[in-house]
């Protein structure tokens, strides 16, 4: 199994984040991640990052447990994660911060500085790289932790609402560029993502979090069929076409 996670829970005195959660993906794979908002889905992903440790449960990684490796170990073996509120320096520009991802590779800084400008032509950032990050529109932020991100060269990329807060022409350009990543880079992705045109235009699987409970495991078409989801999260008025 490329990536999988079985049984994980995460409290919080009285309150369960996730509760005997498991799920897996495939090597190439797309798969979302969706549910209403507290289902426990970025503390799910804070788990598998080891930013937060698991009350009980496993994180395996090409038959590897991470579950108890710090987050610098947890990227080296190939795992990256993108924030829904970009996690950048604002001090820094734009070269700068994908250098910062390349380190994770090598400690050359000619060889790193080579890798960060070949990713930022790559994602469409060229000609910012002197920019600071704050001076930076949400969308070029969010390109740029991508960008980052990639610099790690992970074999499982994972995106927290990469596309919140977005209009409607930047989630198409951002759609692009996670299909041109994917075919042409090869990394396997799990996303959170609120914006359900994207989860039916990229995913090959979804699941659903409820409560901190997966209550659903389907194709993106399937969605709007199962009662269950319609009622925790989609909502009776949703239009599946």
């Amino acid at each position: 199994m490329f990536f999988e996670i079985e049984g994980i829970t995460k409290r919080y005195g009285g309150l369960v984040a996730n509760s005997n959660v498991s799920l897996h993906v495939n090597r190439h794979e797309i798969v979302g991640l969706i549910g209403p908002n507290g289902a426990g889905k970025s503390t799910l992903f804070q788990i598998i990052d080891g930013f937060v440790r698991p009350d009980s449960g496993f994180i395996r990684f090409k038959d590897k447990d991470l579950t108890k490796l710090p987050t610098s170990k947890i990227n080296k073996a190939g795992i990256a994660c993108t924030f829904q509120h970009a996690q950048l320096f604002p001090q820094l520009d734009v070269l700068e911060s994908v250098m910062i991802g390349t380190y994770c590779r090598t400690m050359n800084r000619a060889a790193a500085r080579q890798e960060a400008e070949k990713l930022i032509a790559f994602t469409g950032l060229q000609g910012k790289e002197g920019t600071l990050i704050d001076k930076l529109t949400m969308f070029d932020r969010k390109r740029v932790e991508l960008t980052a991100a990639l610099a790690t060269q992970p074999e499982l990329l994972l995106l927290d609402e990469l596309f919140a807060g977005l209009n409607s022409t930047e989630v198409s350009e951002m759609v692009d560029l996670v299909l041109r990543i994917r075919r042409e880079l090869k990394p396997t992705f799990l996303i959170i993502e609120h914006v359900i045109k994207v989860i039916m235009s990229i995913c090959e699987r979804v699941y659903v979090l409820d409560y901190g409970k997966i209550i659903a495991e389907c194709k993106p078409d399937e969605l709007s069929k199962n009662p269950l989801v319609v009622k925790a999260y989609l909502g009776e008025e949703y239009d599946a076409s």
